[in-house]
């Protein structure tokens, strides 16, 4: 074997433990020993036989890959070398008599059945790659053979668009956030997709507002109430943030003459910012006219403040007024600002 040809095998796993096992070959118990005394270990399979393999448990007349070892006497498989019975695939359940069987096991998706049927926990007769078994006689995915009902929209018979819509006209769900929790849920037939701005893309679809019945459109199509209303409207929610903002406008209850993100919308028309809109009053400091520095500064000088900490505890009450900035340090930088002592009247 040339040199090059080995240094290939040798970097396949297992293969230098089976070429010093295969030199040994004469000193292995025969294919029944060997077998009865696996059986006698009670592992579930090939990856428990493996552990135990590498556990140094294992006895020298016992080889680490029996599979190689006993090709051509004796070998049938792992469930006949351990004895825990796996069988030849002929000898399955039948596909409605597995898909019962691991519906009632509630697995979550692919992944959790892989897991359980790793486990030692599975039956002889249910194929661990289910797929593949009944691949010709029953099989349509592992959303309907785990009962998830997570399956393919691709082998899934939908309804046409105008009989999704209609069902889905009937639910009043008032957002596309409001559709996205339902269609999670178990109440959702398999016969509506979970995307139908993807699936009916060229059959019917025009926005979700039509879909769901509440004519939300487009924000570049809608019609939005003038700046000052709108503000008037938002006034009157008493929200105190532009987080408190979005969190009432994903609630469902906003019109459609609100935008969600005004700052955008009224950019150009009479945005000042979320405390102006609100009328909270918390303007952001670059829109806030401050008083100059002297005048200022001797405001808080009669506050008779007694440190810079002092400073920011009043600062950070309902008292300050909004012509005085809480961070003087940085809003009068370059137009007389000395430090907090001078500021407050200290020195």
């Amino acid at each position: 074997m040339k040199k090059s040809h080995k240094k290939i095998l040798y970097s396949i796993p297992g293969w230098e433990e089976f070429v010093y096992e295969y030199k040994e070959y004469k000193n292995f118990l025969p294919f029944k020993e060997a077998r009865k005394y696996a059986r006698n270990l009670k592992l579930n399979g090939s990856a428990t036989w493996q552990k135990w393999c590498k556990s140094g448990e294992k006895p020298n007349n016992i080889p680490a890959t029996p599979n190689a070892i006993y090709k051509d006497c004796g070998w049938v498989s792992w469930g006949n070398w351990l004895g825990t019975g796996n069988i030849n695939k002929k000898e399955f359940r039948s596909f409605d008599e597995s898909r019962k069987f691991v519906r009632n096991l509630k697995l979550s998706g692919q992944r959790a059945f892989r897991e359980w049927s790793k486990s030692g926990k599975r039956p002889d007769d249910i194929p661990s790659n289910p797929h593949k078994i009944y691949k010709n006689s029953g099989w349509v995915g592992y959303g309907d053979f785990l009962g998830t009902r997570n399956i393919s929209p691709i082998n899934r018979n939908f309804l046409s668009f105008k009989e999704a819509r209609e069902f889905v006209l009937d639910l009043k769900l008032k957002n596309n956030s409001a559709w996205q929790k339902w269609s999670r849920s178990s109440d959702r037939p398999d016969n509506i997709p979970s995307s139908p701005n993807v699936f009916y893309k060229d059959s019917g679809w025009i926005s979700w507002g039509n879909f769901l019945g509440t004519n939300n459109i487009s924000p570049i199509n809608r019609k939005f109430l003038p700046f000052k209303e709108a503000r008037k409207f938002a006034r009157n929610l008493k929200l105190n943030s532009s987080t408190e903002w979005r969190e009432w406008s994903k609630s469902g209850n906003r019109p459609d003459g609100i935008p969600s993100s005004p700052n955008t919308t009224y950019k150009d028309s009479g945005w000042v910012g979320w405390g102006d809109f609100l009328g909270t009053s918390n303007i952001s400091p670059i829109n806030r006219n401050f008083l100059p520095f002297k005048e200022a500064r001797e405001f808080v000088r009669k506050l008779k403040l007694n440190s810079s900490k002092a400073w920011r505890e009043w600062s950070k009450s309902d008292k300050r007024p909004d012509n005085i900035p809480s961070s003087p340090d940085r809003t009068y930088k370059n137009s007389g600002w000395i430090g907090y002592r001078d500021w407050l009247g200290k020195e």
